[in-house]
């Protein structure tokens, strides 16, 4: 401790003497300090007053001017917000509440994974406001030539990144994940489209001039394409029009056939007659049925069996031996004034040995002519005589036995 104290004592006077601007004392230093000697005020260099004061005056300046301005940015966004008066035509931006409209449109048409199908393009853009949309402010939808020429290249554009997207979805895996065996999923990636992708290419296209002339150049590539898969989807749909066409004349030419067959059964009186006789009955069964609680099933029995009858076109010559009903009625019968169930029993009878040549009564099978039939196969088992009690025909056969 004696030496240690002596030792401070004597360095002391040598670092008071350096601090007045005298140059160390090899001597009296303990630690033998050979290299160079400074004085008091050699640290640094003559231009440090000129580097401190432009720092001061640039660096902390400016970041308080960009703190300053970054408060003030977000006080006048806030203020053009409340400021901003919604247009339809977004001529100075689309509001909050129009942004809000479009995703509610888009959520409407989408899928549970919150993404759109390419097929329901068409039917958001027609649920979508103007301009991305066209539906106008009184909920009517307008579409004029241009809209459509803008919504056949909005799905050109969205077929052209599906394509992106499946390509690159076909593409193997490359590096750690194709030694770990992953696998990407194609059919997620390459069908769907999200909200962003939807919004940005109805921007480009229905309000170009919101979008920065930069962006505007660098899709230059992307807009070659597009073009080309608008042509390419053009001649799809012109294909798909002529099928739809050619469906729509044989859907016309059916109903057609059905209105000429239903205007037949309201005019024609057995028709008439006969259509009263069923609902009748089918009041009957269902007053029975509530009557004694039972299911209207229980009412209905399984047929038996089938029957197997074949029917063809006569031709333009009639059978040389063709005999009528009437005559063959008056040879069957032994009676002077046959009786209309003689006149079923005789046709009964009649068509189990001869073939029996039909005449369609409605419009739209008589345009097929006489009808040759074979009735010889048929057992007629389960049909009865039913006695209509009104004008003739007062008999008819009806069967006993329905389906479910």
């Amino acid at each position: 401790m004696a030496e240690a104290a002596s030792a401070v004592r004597t360095a002391a006077p040598a670092l008071i003497l350096a601090g007045f601007g005298r140059r160390f004392d090899p001597e009296i230093d303990p630690y033998r300090y050979d290299g160079k000697y400074f004085s008091f005020g050699d640290c640094g260099s003559q231009y440090a007053i000129f580097t401190f004061v432009l720092f001061k005056l640039v660096c902390e300046s400016m970041l308080l001017n960009l703190f300053i301005g970054m408060i003030l940015d977000n006080f006048s966004f806030i203020t053009d917000d409340v400021a901003l008066q919604e247009d339809d035509q977004w001529s100075s931006g689309a509001s909050a509440e129009q942004i809000q409209g479009c995703a509610e449109a888009f959520a409407r048409h989408e899928n549970y994974e919150g993404c759109l199908p390419i097929t329901s393009m068409h039917q958001l853009m027609m649920d979508m406001q103007k301009p991305l949309g066209f539906r106008t402010w009184k909920g009517t939808a307008t579409m004029k030539r241009r809209d459509r020429i803008q919504e056949l290249l909005v799905r050109a554009e969205l077929n052209v990144l599906l394509r992106e997207s499946h390509l690159k979805s076909a593409e193997p895996p490359k590096g750690l994940r194709r030694l770990l065996g992953f696998r990407r999923n194609k059919t997620a990636e390459s069908k769907m489209l999200t909200f962003e992708t939807v919004m940005l290419v109805l921007l480009h296209w229905r309000k170009a001039d919101l979008v920065p002339p930069i962006v505007k150049w660098q899709r230059h590539d992307r807009v070659e394409e597009v073009v080309l898969m608008a042509h390419a989807l053009t001649i799809v749909m012109f294909f798909r029009e002529l099928v739809a066409r050619r469906k729509q004349r044989a859907t016309r030419k059916l109903l057609q056939v059905r209105s000429k067959y239903k205007t037949w059964c309201d005019t024609d009186p057995h028709q008439r007659r006969r259509h009263v006789l069923e609902v009748e009955k089918r009041d009957r069964e269902r007053h029975e049925n509530e009557q004694y609680h039972s299911h209207p099933a229980l009412c209905l029995v399984l047929p038996s069996h089938r029957e197997k009858v074949s029917v063809e076109p006569v031709g333009e010559f009639f059978p040389e031996d063709m005999v009528e009903h009437a005559q063959a009625l008056r040879e069957d019968s032994e009676s002077k004034v046959p009786k209309p169930a003689s006149g079923l029993e005789c046709f009964r009878q009649r068509s189990a040995r001869s073939y029996v040549v039909l005449r369609p009564a409605d419009p739209v099978s008589r345009e097929l002519g006489p009808l040759i039939a074979d009735f010889s196969r048929a057992t007629w088992r389960g049909w009865n005589l039913v006695n209509l009690q009104q004008a003739p025909p007062p008999l008819r056969l009806s069967p006993r036995l329905r389906s479910l």
